[in-house]
């Protein structure tokens, strides 16, 4: 069946994978976890989670390997058919410049910092489970979706490329984080969090949202609960979901 684009999670120990197979579609992956070995033209590169990978139809033949049976390989698999893109070039060259970037300069892989690829990966979730859904406008939606994924990723690229003209929210994400990890045992709020980076309250929340897809008082709870004891753990879970502890219930 023709398909216009499609997206595929894979997880192998074992792995290899040959060029000669599409080379009427761009692909795109976005490396998770493990290590893979991939070779484009004379140049080999070690992969490891949060790396970027743009192969247009036009790129040297390539080949990626996994060799390892500890550690399981893991990356989204994006696929855009030619003419589909061409389409959305006609749109705007803004959809094409990591392409364009990678055929001139002979660089196809790419780190965008932990922020930008996790916003990255979520899209990726949210393009494929449309794709496997049956609900109303399926097509358009889809359509949408695989959109902004290519918008994104054009985006991240060249604020990665060029930081000096991002503008200043770009970086305030990671400057967040940062403070979080470092002061994770202390009380860490909203309100906290707004006075010390000097924002708006609900634009920080807006902000943290859309580069994360949670809310910073989720990610600060799962922060907790990566480094708490276990009782704690269920009780920070409980008041997560409750507003409430076990206690206050039973009193």
């Amino acid at each position: 069946m023709y398909k216009k684009f499609d997206v595929l999670y894979m997880q192998n120990s074992y792995m290899t994978h040959s060029a000669e197979l599409r080379r009427s579609q761009y692909e795109i992956l976005l490396f998770t976890g493990g290590y893979l070995s991939l070779s484009i033209g004379r140049s080999v590169y070690n992969l490891k989670e949060g790396y970027i990978v743009l192969l247009p139809p036009d790129a040297p033949p390539h080949m990626y390997n996994v060799h390892n049976d500890d550690a399981k390989c893991a990356f989204w698999d994006i696929y855009v058919d030619i003419a589909y893109y061409d389409r959305l070039l006609e749109r705007s060259d803004d959809y094409g410049y990591i392409m364009r970037n990678a055929l001139n300069t002979g660089n196809y892989v790419y780190n965008v910092g932990v922020s930008s690829f996790e916003h990255l990966k979520n899209k990726a979730v949210t393009f494929m489970n449309e794709l496997n859904s049956d609900r109303f406008g399926k097509d358009v939606q889809a359509e949408l979706f695989i959109n902004d994924l290519l918008l994104s990723l054009n985006r991240y690229i060249y604020e990665a490329l060029y930081p000096d003209r991002n503008t200043k929210p770009a970086s305030l994400i990671q400057n967040i984080l940062q403070y979080i990890d470092v002061h994770i045992a202390e009380e860490l709020s909203l309100d906290i969090l707004a006075e010390r980076f000097s924002v708006n309250r609900s634009y920080l929340s807006h902000y943290f949202k859309h580069n994360l897809n949670t809310t910073p008082h989720k990610y600060i709870l799962k922060k907790n609960i990566a480094l708490s004891e276990p009782t704690y753990c269920l009780i920070l879970l409980f008041r997560c979901f409750t507003s409430v502890t076990p206690a206050r219930i039973t009193d």
